[in-house]
């Protein structure tokens, strides 16, 4: 009933995030179990009506360079349209077929094979899921037209938790495996200068935020956010709004007590679809409790992630907030440069505090 209540709420709650796709009822499995281990420690479970928050503010939001979007969006387009047409099947499978088909007058081709896996290594974080597995059965004319459709509705968060997060820290183990294989060293090295020119160079440009110009012909509008605490069951569905890996790698946090589940919804309207997801867990500072924003995922912007701070603090009864100090380490729980900025202290307004974790 539970998963039918769900659906009936979500129903793109399956296909919204296909990149990480788990059976939503092998999630659940496991959670009996958890619960007991959790003991006194535990969230309640039970599903009841739920907290609603908005918030009116003015946007002076960071944008992007959009014919520099569309230009990244041109190579990953040609990329494509490089890779043969043929069924397809598992991410390891697809490189020594390339291989096996890297021939010029019947005979191998190193040149050639480094070329048609420079197309892949552009392209694969599109055509796979997190277990290395096909998005699609078939690389055809008709899947192309579908996948570049998806593709130029993607906002650059949504690229980046594609291009850096799925494919550096889930599908790069499988480059690794591959590469260890007789013959197969180039593909390391050919990897690896995919991400330092077309990742760390040309995506980075493109995705390098500019901040917005009002001016008196495009005046600063007046944007609507809100926030809605989620039940726990709910919440650990929340990568499958948030485009990112939690539901197949860390979705049952908020079954610990005092950590919450926030949708994120960019307008006043709570039957629309959700546009990310804040997870919120508490800290106790000097005998207060302070909300510690864990992350924040989603097709938000930086300025919508500090207003979510805002409106956390609100919900918790407080003026103050905790997150991650991201000029000190590397928090890979927050997927892409626009939710780290706008999750990062705002200058003159912060302190440093230290925070021991449970085990």
């Amino acid at each position: 009933m539970f998963i039918i209540s769900l659906l009936e709420k979500h129903p793109d709650i399956i296909s919204r995030n296909t990149s990480y796709r788990r059976n939503l009822g092998d999630v659940l499995i496991p959670i009996p179990g958890i619960i007991q281990n959790l003991g006194v420690d535990v969230n309640p479970i039970a599903i009841g009506e739920t907290d609603f928050l908005t918030a009116s503010f003015s946007d002076s939001s960071i944008q992007y360079d959009d014919a520099l979007v569309r230009e990244f969006r041109s190579f990953i387009f040609s990329s494509l349209d490089k890779l043969p047409s043929r069924p397809m099947k598992s991410l390891e499978f697809e490189i020594e077929d390339i291989k096996q088909n890297s021939k010029i007058n019947g005979t191998f081709n190193e040149k050639f094979f480094k070329k048609q896996l420079s197309h892949f290594f552009r392209t694969f974080a599109f055509l796979y899921d997190v277990n290395g597995n096909a998005l699609y059965h078939q690389l055809d004319q008709t899947t192309l037209t579908v996948l570049k459709a998806k593709i130029a509705a993607m906002e650059v968060p949504e690229l980046e938790n594609l291009l850096v997060d799925l494919k550096r820290n889930h599908l790069s183990h499988f480059i690794d495996s591959i590469s260890k294989k007789k013959g197969f060293g180039t593909v390391s090295a050919v990897y690896q200068t995919i991400e330092s020119t077309f990742i760390e160079k040309e995506f980075r440009r493109a995705a390098k935020p500019k901040k917005a110009q009002a001016t008196e012909l495009s005046p600063t509008k007046i944007r609507k956010l809100s926030i809605e605490r989620l039940p726990v069951l709910v919440a650990i569905n929340r990568g499958s709004m948030g485009g990112d890996c939690s539901i197949s790698s860390v979705p049952y946090f908020p079954l610990v007590k005092g950590t919450w589940v926030y949708w994120v919804r960019k307008s006043h309207d709570i039957s629309r679809q959700p546009d990310g997801y804040a997870l919120v867990t508490s800290i106790e500072i000097n005998g207060k409790i302070v909300p510690y924003i864990v992350t924040v995922n989603g097709m938000l912007t930086s300025v919508d992630v500090k207003a979510v701070k805002r409106m956390v603090a609100k919900d918790f009864g407080t003026s103050s907030v905790l997150t991650f100090n991201f000029e000190k380490g590397k928090s890979s729980i927050v997927n892409s440069t626009e939710m780290r900025q706008g999750l990062a202290p705002e200058k003159g307004h912060f302190k440093e505090v230290e925070v021991t974790m449970p085990p």
